[in-house]
């Protein structure tokens, strides 16, 4: 990700502390996105690690994380 924000900041010219994430959490099997292509600006991660959350599927936004897990 420090990758995507390095070759962002080169391309436009601006100091990389500058620089901030913004992170779209995609459907499965979304017809509007091609993962298989590069997107235009940014990077498709897969994989995200969260601490003191969880993803919720289901709402499709971020919960409390489960007991003990």
């Amino acid at each position: 990700m420090t990758g995507s924000k390095q070759n962002y900041a080169r391309k436009e010219v601006i100091p990389i502390d500058t620089i901030g994430w913004d992170f779209k959490v995609l459907r499965e099997n979304d017809p509007e996105h091609d993962i298989n292509k590069k997107p235009e600006i940014g990077a498709y991660i897969h994989g995200l690690y969260l601490e003191g959350a969880r993803f919720d599927k289901e709402e499709h936004a971020l919960s409390e994380s489960e007991p003990k897990i």
